[in-house]
């Protein structure tokens, strides 16, 4: 087991060395193959971890370049599930775009015209659109949709960004969508026990939240 996770980091690395050195005839048939490595990669936490400490690389290497995810401030959070029910490589690109976003709301500097905070506001929107993703509860739908590989990616990285992401800002955009999922009929009763549970997972981790606001 230990030399097959070995060989998927060694081919990442020869990857992005192989797509560092293209040219321009060749760019993008290196940039697929190395969206194959990190769909391999971010399939577990471990290499989900290794892909956001490379994803500020990997934007300097030009892999969002002439792309939809070229401009991370322009990125639409409503939109973040329809991109990753594509299937790869669309959703491979979602979510090293988002770790790369995960970056700068880290306070970490890169190349993309972005501040700490609006990288901050996307992923705590992102969050709250995808909860079906973080607690891997996912709807009749969603699991239609989704190959077993690819929901294993996605629900893997969104428990990935709820560990890892500053949530101190969180809880009014947690309560507006209750208040928005309660005003439907009938009451989408998953939608809302996600959206709670949430408010109190993060009312655990940020001591200024109240968890009494989250409440169903």
């Amino acid at each position: 087991m230990n030399a097959v996770l070995d060989s998927v980091y060694n081919n990442f690395e020869i990857g992005l060395e192989e797509f560092k050195d293209a040219t321009s005839l060749t760019k993008r048939e290196k940039a697929q193959k190395l969206a194959s490595q990190i769909d391999l990669l971010s399939r577990t936490p471990k290499g989900l971890l290794h892909l956001f400490e490379r994803s500020l690389e990997l934007e300097e290497a030009g892999l969002f370049e002439n792309s939809a995810w070229a401009n991370p401030q322009k990125q639409v959070p409503g939109l973040v599930k329809g991109t990753l029910m594509a299937g790869h490589p669309t959703s491979t690109f979602e979510i090293i775009s988002e770790l790369r976003t995960l970056s700068y709301a880290m306070g970490k500097k890169g190349k993309a015209d972005i501040t700490k905070k609006e990288a901050s506001t996307f992923l705590e929107e992102a969050l709250v659109h995808n909860l079906e993703f973080a607690f891997d509860e996912l709807t009749e739908e969603t699991r239609s949709k989704l190959t077993p590989q690819e929901r294993k990616k996605v629900v893997t990285h969104y428990k990935f960004l709820m560990e890892k992401a500053d949530l101190s800002g969180i809880k009014e955009k947690l309560v507006e969508e209750i208040s928005m999922v309660i005003a439907q009929r009938p009451v989408v009763s998953r939608s809302v026990r996600n959206l709670s549970r949430a408010c109190v997972r993060i009312a655990y981790r940020c001591g200024n939240l109240q968890k009494s606001h989250c409440r169903s």
